[in-house]
């Protein structure tokens, strides 16, 4: 019994591990997203001048 007490906390931190990088990749998806439409709206505005 003692073994499967133990077997639990460590099959967790591994999966806290996960979600926390796929956060940290979604958010630097969106960032990368956002600087891509910025710069596209960048070069639209210097087209328009």
């Amino acid at each position: 019994m003692g073994h499967n007490g133990e077997a639990a906390p460590r099959i967790c931190v591994p999966a806290t591990e996960g979600s926390g990088l796929s956060v940290l990749l979604g958010v630097q998806l969106k960032v990368r997203s956002f600087a891509a439409t910025t710069s596209q709206l960048a070069s639209l505005f210097k087209l328009l001048k």
